[in-house]
C-alpha cells in the first residue's frame, strides 16, 4: 500500500469516526429534548390500573368469591363486601388476569385479605408474560419461555408492590403448596394516567352549590332505606310543588338539584317500562303521574340545571347490568338533558364484578355526551367516576389541596337524615352551611346540601327560611382569589347596629357579622355602588343626602311589590310584625332609617316621588333629583333571611 493510499485511508476512516460521533450526540441532544419536553400529567391525575375490568379466571372458585372480585378497584380486603376472589382448597391454586393488550408496567401490586388469614399469600408466586402461562404447575409455569417471575417471601400486610420493566398482557398469582388463594385485588400500572375531564371539572368550578333532593318511598315509609317489598299505594303525596323545590334553590343561591329518581329499595318516580315498581303504580293522579317530568320542567322554568340520583343497588329488582342500562337509557333520552348523574349503592354494595362500570359509562356517553357523572363508591379513584364524591356525615369536607373535581354531599338536617321523616330535626345554622361551602370552594369541590320534602311533597317552612338566609349571606358563584367564597348582600349585624366599629373594605360594616362568617368584600359594581351611596348616608339625621345616591339605583334589581303603607318589608316579615314595628316606633319607620316625609317618596318601587313636585315620575335614572330608595332597599337586603334567625325585625 503507497504513500497516498495510506493518507486516503486515515482520512476516510477519520471522517466516518467524525460522522458516528456526531450521529451519537444527535441521538442522545434528541433524547434529551425529548425527556425536557415530556409534559407533566395535569394536576389531579393518576396512574391507570390497566388490570381493572381485566378478563380473569382461576382454578377454582369457594365461598361464592369469583376471580373478578380481585379487579374491581377495592382494596379493602373484606370478604363480606364481595370484593375478595376465594379459591377451594387445593395444591397450588393460581389466579390469572388478561389485560387484553400488551402493556409496558412499571409496577405489580397485589393486595391481601385483611379480615382474616393474611399469611395465605406468604410464599406465593407473582408471574408476567405477553404470551398465555399455560402450565398448572408453578414451576413449570416459571421456566416457560417469556415468563418472569417474583416470589412473595413473607406478606402479612395489606399488600405489596413489584417493580418491574417490561411489557406483559398476562398476570399470574399461584401459591407454592397446598391451601386457599383468597384476593383483595391485583393492580398493573404503567406510564399512563387518568387526568380529570374537562367537562367534570367546568361542571365543578361553574356549579358549586347545588340541592340534593332525598325525595322517594322512603319519605312515606318513614325510614332512611325503605323496604323494597312496601306497597306502592304508600305513596301518594297530596301537596307535590316541584316548583317550590326550585324556588328554594333559587332562594340560596343554588344552581342546580339532584332529585332521587330510584333509591335501593328499587321505587322509580317515573313510568319505567323495566319494573312495576313505579309511579304509575301508585295512586298519585290515578297512577298517570311522572314526577321526574314534573321536576325537570319546574328545573327548567328556574333556568336550573337538572342533576338526578340513581341507585345501582336496587333490593326490588335485583343486580342486573340490563336493568340498570334500560333504566338510565329512559332516564337520559325521555326528558331532555341530564346535567348531573349521581350514582349510589356501586362499588360498596353492588361489586364491579357483578355491574361492570365501564359499559354503563360509554352508554351514558353514547346516549347523553353532556352528562357529567358522580358515583358515591368511596373508592377515591377517576377509574370509576368523573367527579369523585365525599359524603361528608361519614368521610368529612374534602381536603383542601385537593386538585380533582369533587362533589362534598352533606345534609341541611341537623341529626344527618337524608329522607324527611320523624327523626329529621332543624336545619343547621346558616354560618355552618356557608362556612362549608367556602371550604369545598377551597378545595376544588361542589357543595350538594340535601333537603328532603315532606310527605306533602313540598320543603317544610323553616328549611325555605333557612335557605334563604343561606342565600342572603352568601353568594356561592362569587369566588375571591384565595377561593373563599364572598358574602354578600348582608350588610351589619342586626343584633348589634351601626355602633360596630368593624368595617369591610366597602365602609360599612361587616357582611354576615352576626353568623361568625368571615367578612369579605363585596365584588364589581355592586362594591362600588355600594360605597357611593354609604358615603351619601347620614347615620345621625336617618336619611339620604342629597348627592349622588341615584347613581346606586340604577345598578339595582327590581325590588319586590309595596306594602299598603307605601314601605317594603324585609323578606319574611309579615304585615302584622311590620304593624307592630311601626306602633313600637311612634314614627312609621320600621327600620329606623327614613324620615316619615321620606317614606312617602317609597309607595312605589315602579316609580319615585320627586322632592319639588311630589308627583310620580318614571322609573328611570335621575341625574339631579335625590332619591332615598336606595336606603331602603340595602336595609331590605339586609334583612331579608336574617330576621328570623335574629329574632326580630333588623334595626340600623
Amino acid at each position: 500500500m503507497t504513500m497516498g493510499t495510506l493518507v486516503k485511508h486515515s482520512l476516510k476512516m477519520a471522517l466516518v469516526c467524525a460522522l458516528t460521533a456526531l450521529s451519537l450526540l444527535s441521538t442522545a441532544a434528541a433524547g434529551a429534548t425529548t425527556m425536557a419536553h415530556t409534559p407533566a400529567p395535569p394536576p389531579g391525575s393518576e396512574p391507570r390500573d390497566y388490570a381493572f375490568g381485566a378478563t380473569t379466571s382461576q382454578s377454582s372458585t369457594g365461598f361464592g368469591g369469583t376471580a373478578d372480585r380481585a379487579v374491581d378497584a377495592n382494596t379493602d380486603g373484606r370478604y363480606e363486601n364481595k370484593s375478595v376472589s376465594h379459591t377451594t382448597e387445593e395444591f397450588q391454586p393460581w389466579w390469572q388476569a388478561d389485560l387484553g393488550t400488551s402493556r409496558k408496567l412499571s409496577s405489580i401490586v397485589v393486595w391481601n385479605r385483611t379480615d382474616c388469614c393474611a399469611d395465605r399469600l406468604s410464599g406465593a408466586w407473582v408471574l408476567a408474560s405477553d404470551q398465555p402461562i399455560t402450565a398448572t404447575d408453578v414451576d413449570e409455569a416459571r421456566k416457560q419461555p417469556g415468563v418472569s417471575s417474583w416470589h412473595l417471601n413473607t406478606l402479612d400486610g395489606p399488600s405489596a408492590r413489584i417493580a418491574l420493566k417490561r411489557s406483559a398482557r398476562y398476570l399470574r398469582v399461584q401459591l407454592q403448596g397446598t391451601g386457599y388463594l383468597s384476593l383483595a385485588e391485583v393492580q398493573a400500572f404503567g406510564d399512563a394516567v387518568i387526568a380529570p375531564h374537562r367537562t367534570a371539572q367546568r361542571w365543578v368550578k361553574d356549579n358549586p352549590f347545588g340541592m340534593f333532593l332525598h325525595y322517594n318511598m322512603s319519605t312515606y315509609t318513614n325510614e332512611q332505606w325503605a323496604d323494597p317489598n312496601a306497597h306502592p299505594a304508600a305513596f301518594n303525596p297530596t301537596g307535590l310543588d316541584p316548583g317550590q323545590w326550585a324556588r328554594a334553590m333559587k332562594s340560596a343561591g343554588m344552581t342546580f338539584g339532584v332529585l332521587t329518581a330510584k333509591h335501593h329499595d328499587g321505587f322509580a318516580l317515573w313510568p319505567t317500562h323495566y319494573s312495576d315498581h313505579d309511579i304509575a303504580a301508585a295512586p298519585y293522579e290515578n297512577g298517570e303521574g311522572d314526577i321526574i317530568r314534573a321536576y325537570v320542567e319546574a328545573m327548567h322554568a328556574n333556568h336550573l340545571k337538572v342533576g338526578l340520583y340513581f341507585s345501582i343497588w336496587d333490593r326490588h329488582n335485583g343486580d342486573s347490568l340490563a336493568l340498570v342500562k334500560n333504566q338510565l337509557r329512559e332516564l337520559l333520552t325521555h326528558y331532555g338533558t341530564i346535567d348531573y348523574l349521581w350514582f349510589d349503592g356501586w362499588g360498596w354494595s353492588v361489586p364491579y364484578s357483578t355491574i361492570p362500570y365501564q359499559p354503563v359509562r360509554d352508554m351514558i356517553r353514547e346516549v347523553s355526551p353532556r352528562t357529567v357523572v358522580a358515583n358515591n363508591d368511596h373508592l377515591g379513584t377517576l377509574q370509576t367516576t368523573d367527579v369523585i364524591v365525599y359524603e361528608v356525615p361519614v368521610q368529612g369536607m374534602p381536603p383542601a389541596d385537593n386538585p380533582r373535581p369533587t362533589d362534598g354531599s352533606d345534609t341541611l338536617d341537623q341529626n344527618r337524615t337524608w329522607f324527611h321523616t320523624t327523626e329529621t330535626g332543624t336545619p343547621r345554622p346558616a354560618a355552618e352551611i356557608i362556612d362549608n361551602l367556602r371550604k369545598a370552594k377551597a378545595g376544588n369541590a361542589l357543595y350538594l346540601l340535601n333537603v328532603g320534602p315532606d310527605r306533602n311533597g313540598r320543603v317544610p317552612q323553616d328549611y325555605l327560611d333557612r335557605l334563604k338566609e343561606i342565600g342572603t349571606c352568601s353568594d356561592p358563584r362569587a369566588r375571591r382569589k384565595d377561593g373563599a367564597s364572598v358574602v354578600t348582600r348582608c350588610h351589619g349585624d342586626p343584633r348589634r347596629g351601626p355602633t360596630s366599629k368593624t368595617t369591610d373594605q366597602t365602609g360599612l360594616h361587616r357582611p354576615c357579622d352576626y353568623g361568625g362568617v368571615p367578612a369579605t368584600p363585596l365584588r364589581g359594581h355592586r362594591r362600588r355602588a355600594t360605597a357611593r351611596a354609604s358615603r351619601h348616608y347620614s347615620r345621625r339625621s336617618g336619611t339620604a343626602s342629597t348627592g349622588r345616591a341615584d347613581s346606586y339605583l340604577s345598578s339595582l334589581p327590581r325590588p319586590p311589590s309595596k306594602t299598603k303603607s307605601g314601605l317594603v318589608p324585609s323578606a319574611g316579615v309579615s304585615a302584622s310584625e311590620m304593624a307592630s314595628v311601626k306602633r313600637s316606633s311612634g314614627n312609621g319607620r320600621p327600620w329606623g332609617m327614613l324620615s316619615t316625609s321620606s317614606a312617602t317618596r317609597l309607595r312605589t318601587w315602579d316609580g319615585a316621588r320627586s322632592a319639588s313636585s311630589g308627583k310620580e315620575v318614571p322609573n328611570q335614572r335621575f341625574s339631579q333629583k335625590p332619591r332615598t330608595v336606595w336606603a331602603s332597599w340595602m336595609t331590605e337586603r339586609a334583612c331579608s333571611g336574617i330576621v328570623s334567625a335574629a329574632g326580630s325585625v333588623c334595626r340600623w
